[in-house]
């Protein structure tokens, strides 16, 4: 049952994340961890399945 309990603790972790293109970065903050996009929210990208 180990993996099936690492999965879900990825998924829980990562349940806000998503891939966007690098054309839509507006800026990266390294020292503070911190991606910040030039749209107002997260779309599918091209060969990319959600799941």
């Amino acid at each position: 049952m180990g993996p099936v309990l690492v999965r879900l603790l990825v998924r829980a972790l990562h349940r806000h994340t998503g891939y966007v293109a690098w054309s839509v970065v507006g800026e990266v903050d390294w020292d503070a961890g911190v991606v910040r996009l030039g749209v107002d929210g997260l779309r599918p990208v091209a060969g990319r399945s959600a799941g």
